[in-house]
């Protein structure tokens, strides 16, 4: 009670110095002395926000209250003695409804203020006590008045001064000429802002700047005017009662929200920068994860200072959040597949069981991969027409990806009439086999050449070799020139491939090439007694001899009369990445 008694009597002075000279020292001291007074209010219970305001107007009305009731005498007091050191304690000062209380907790804690029910009932107080009847005819007549007719230093004392008696009715807690005027400030303001907006729209347009910092121009410029608009408000207009907490509580508003527009705009720009830099395709999986997870980081931080906005305006952010959980349970259950798709595409992310340019087989389609989204993965199919398949669909498919195999197999059944002899057939096995052990894009290592079983047309020999390749048009290629010189020596040989079907004779069948059938048995029979009886397989040194012997390209190729193998040009790959060294095949080493 002893420092409000000071307080105000260095206020009265102070107003009283600064109605014969108004400079900025002297204002400041004015309003300095109020958040002393203020100080002396327990204002836990008022938004933080708007705090020094609240504060300042219950001090101008509590000294009212006080000058218009019996004022106690410091010795009717008690003192630290007369309280007991534990325990709540509120006094009411005698003669006046107002109360002293010991703060129980917080950074006051043990003060002894001017309790929360003082502060949110003063200005109900002061008009049931009617504090300005003593001095009526004064200009103004209390210290609440008094204070809300103050002008910073910037407002001539004669445009105050000028205002007739009806403009200096109270509207919302403020003179109606500043109401007015903040109402005219407010607009020039508003109309300051379209014009900008429609500027940066232009400039957007014109793109002479980048996107990001075009797009931050606009919360910056909001921000800032609305900063610049309060301090002119409050500071040189002087607003006061609803008014001002309305003013402050728009500032603080507009203040988060540009806030978290900004933050927004800066997280998703540094994303967006460092998925660019990271793959310069936008339909990557790399590219769309770290904008999604920029996304979800920006909504995250914005969201963040909308709350703590909330919580600066006294709204109960706890109910908030709660309420925010339980809708958004009930959300979750009505998107339940886009948020399957979401974890869909994350586990693409982190599996990568494919990349953008990969070849794929899956659910009975095949087709390029041309886009991993956040929802849905885009395939070009073999005919052109593009699948959109929905992530959590994709990640449980049986999917084979073409892109990751180092080699491509070259499978094939060859049926043989049945006519043919074991010798004969042992000259075919021997023969493919040593053509594939000769071919330079054929893996030796794999090369399985085999007679596997009497089929109902024919007997069967199973093809299983491994090209050296990872692109179509090259296997392809490949396999046509396996296939045609299968061909040759099925047809040296004698004998040739049978066919399912059924045959009328009506004249003498020439039977098989008995010169070509003697000769492969008598060369099946030199392979016996000179010890190269390649059964069940080549020896190494006939292993050594016949490697990369034949010519491919074959002889007459373009390629061939080129000198140089250019099977890579104009490929149709199985992917757009390029296959690390470890995995790609050693055909120099194979070559030399």
């Amino acid at each position: 009670m002893a420092s409000f008694e000071a307080l105000s009597e260095r206020l009265a002075a102070a107003m009283t110095a600064y109605d014969q000279e108004r400079d900025s020292a002297t204002y400041l001291e004015v309003r300095r002395t109020l958040e002393e007074m203020s100080d002396l209010f327990d204002l836990s219970d008022v938004p933080l926000a708007l705090r020094p305001y609240v504060g300042r107007e219950t001090a101008a009305w509590t000294r009212d209250v006080l000058d218009g009731s019996t004022r106690p005498d410091a010795s009717d007091l008690p003192g630290l003695g007369d309280i007991p050191v534990d325990g709540a304690f509120l006094y009411r000062l005698p003669g006046t409804p107002l109360r002293l209380a010991r703060v129980e907790e917080g950074a006051r804690r043990g003060e002894f203020l001017f309790d929360p029910f003082t502060v949110s009932a003063i200005t109900r107080i002061a008009h049931d006590l009617d504090v300005d009847a003593g001095r009526r005819g004064a200009h103004p007549a209390t210290w609440a008045e008094r204070v809300a007719s103050l002008t910073g230093p910037l407002v001539p004392s004669w445009f105050a001064g000028a205002m007739p008696d009806s403009a200096r009715v109270h509207v919302f807690g403020t003179p109606l000429w500043k109401a007015i005027t903040a109402t005219f400030l407010l607009g020039i303001a508003a109309t300051g802002l379209v014009l900008l907006h429609r500027t940066l729209r232009g400039m957007a347009g014109r793109q002479t700047l980048g996107r990001a910092p075009i797009l931050t121009l606009g919360p910056l410029s909001v921000g800032l005017v609305s900063l610049a608009l309060t301090q002119l408000l409050t500071f040189e207009l002087n607003l006061s009662g609803d008014l001002s907490t309305a003013v402050h509580a728009a500032n603080t508003v507009v203040l988060h929200f540009c806030s978290a527009w900004l933050s927004w705009i800066l997280v998703r720009a540094f994303f967006d920068r460092a998925a660019t830099r990271l793959d310069g395709r936008p339909e990557s999986l790399d590219v769309n994860m770290l904008r999604l997870v920029g996304q979800i980081l920006a909504a995250l931080l914005a969201t963040t200072i909308v709350l703590m906005g909330a919580h600066a305006l006294g709204l109960p952010v706890l109910s908030i959040v709660a309420g925010f959980g339980i809708g958004g349970l009930a959300i979750a259950l009505a998107i339940r597949p886009t948020f399957e798709n979401l974890i869909g595409g994350f586990i693409l992310y982190f599996d990568r069981p494919i990349r953008v340019g990969d070849f794929c087989t899956f659910g009975g389609l095949a087709g390029t991969v041309e886009r991993i989204g956040i929802r849905s993965t885009q395939i070009r199919a073999l005919d052109r027409t593009l699948i959109n398949v929905p992530n959590a669909q994709f990640a449980d498919l049986h999917l084979i990806n073409w892109a990751a195999c180092d080699m491509m197999m070259i499978s094939a059944v060859l049926g043989l009439r049945y006519e043919t002899d074991t010798d004969t057939l042992r000259y075919v096995l021997a023969g493919i086999r040593r053509m594939l052990h000769a071919h330079p894009r054929i893996d030796n290592d794999t090369i399985r050449v085999r007679f596997v079983g009497y089929g109902a047309h024919s007997l069967d020999v199973d093809l299983r070799v491994y090209a050296l390749t990872r692109e179509w048009n090259d296997f392809y290629a490949i396999r046509e020139d396996v296939l045609l010189r299968i061909g040759e020596i099925v047809e040296k040989s004698g004998t040739s491939f049978a066919f399912p079907s059924q045959t009328l004779y009506v004249s003498k069948d020439a039977g098989l090439d008995e010169a070509a059938v003697d000769k492969a048995r008598t060369e099946t029979v030199t392979w016996r007694r000179q010890g190269r009886f390649p059964f069940p397989r080549f020896s190494q040194q006939e292993l050594e001899r016949l490697e990369d012997t034949l010519h491919y390209p074959p002889p007459g190729s373009p390629e061939f009369l080129a000198g140089e193998d250019q099977s890579s040009e104009g490929a149709e790959t199985l992917s757009a990445e390029p296959m690390a060294e470890a995995d790609q095949p050693e055909e120099d080493e194979r070559k030399a």
